[in-house]
């Protein structure tokens, strides 16, 4: 199963599940230090649809908030980036799970020049 993203362009992100909920939660570690809209309890509800479906849709959100949620997945992503496979209890997939990362972090960079 996959899980994705639908931006306000319309273009849609979408990686393996494991890879989807592993850059949710990495986006949430950023969010537990200084959370705005209640994006923490928005990406980690296990009711949401983000976590319950793998599925968000931000295209409804207040410019602000998207931009707020763009931010933290850049944050996320060097964070990531930087610490490397470290930690990981199978670090052979972290390539991988970079690569899809990396994808997600170019349609933000592509969706906030628009």
């Amino acid at each position: 199963m996959s899980g994705g993203i639908v931006f306000p362009s319309g273009q849609y992100w979408s990686a393996a599940g494991w890879a989807y909920r592993r850059v949710l939660q990495q986006i949430c570690v950023e969010l537990a230090n200084h959370d705005k809209y209640g994006l923490h309890e928005e990406l980690s509800n296990d009711h949401g649809s983000a976590i319950c479906f793998e599925h968000l849709d931000i295209t409804e959100w207040p410019n602000s908030k998207v931009k707020y949620f763009f931010k933290m997945i850049n944050q996320s992503y060097s964070r990531c980036r930087s610490e490397g496979g470290r930690g990981w209890d199978q670090p052979e997939f972290f390539a991988g799970f970079i690569e899809q990362y990396q994808a997600l972090v170019a349609i933000t960079e592509k969706e906030g020049t628009d």
